[in-house]
C-alpha cells in the first residue's frame, strides 16, 4: 500500500511540472535562429532556410611567386528567410588561414570571408577549399582559391 501512495505521489508531481508553453512568444536568441523544428517523419522546408549566395565561389590568383600571400575576400548575401549563423570554416590546408563575419547575417544583410593563402614552399599549381559551415540551406557551401606558384 505504501508504495502504491507513494508512486502516486511522485506521478502526481512530476505532472504538475509539465508545463504547455505554446503561447509563449519565440525570441530572437541564437537557439531560435538555428532551430528549424521538424519531426522524424517530416520532410525539412528548405523554403525557410538562411541561404549564402556568394559573388565568386571561385578565384584564380593567376602566378605568384613562392613566399607571398595572397588574400581574398569571398562576399556574400543570405538570400533566405531566417538569419544566417556561420558555425565554421574550414580550410584544406594549413597553409590557408580564414577570417568571418560570426555575427547573424538578417536576411538580406552581407557578410564577408577573408581567406589569405600563404605560399612559403608551395610550388606549381596550387587549389585550396574553404568549407563553409553554418545554419544554411545547403549545410556547407565551398568555396576555392586556386593559382600557380612560382619560384
Amino acid at each position: 500500500m505504501r508504495l502504491f501512495i507513494s508512486l502516486l505521489v511522485i506521478s502526481l508531481f512530476l505532472l504538475s511540472c509539465n508545463e504547455d508553453n505554446s503561447s509563449e512568444k519565440t525570441d530572437d536568441t541564437i537557439s531560435s535562429i538555428v532551430n528549424i523544428p521538424v519531426g522524424a517523419d517530416q520532410i525539412i522546408d528548405t523554403s525557410v532556410a538562411a541561404r549564402l549566395t556568394f559573388e565568386n565561389a571561385l578565384v584564380d590568383w593567376d602566378t605568384i611567386r613562392s613566399g607571398e600571400s595572397f588574400t581574398h575576400v569571398f562576399e556574400y548575401t543570405n538570400t533566405g528567410k531566417r538569419p544566417a549563423i556561420i558555425s565554421d570554416v574550414k580550410t584544406s590546408c594549413g597553409c590557408t588561414a580564414p577570417t568571418y563575419t560570426k555575427d547573424p547575417i538578417p536576411p538580406g544583410g552581407k557578410g564577408r570571408i577573408e581567406v589569405s593563402f600563404n605560399s612559403s614552399g608551395r610550388h606549381g599549381y596550387q587549389k585550396k577549399s574553404i568549407n563553409v559551415i553554418g545554419n544554411t540551406y545547403p549545410p556547407r557551401t565551398l568555396l576555392y582559391l586556386q593559382g600557380f606558384v612560382s619560384n
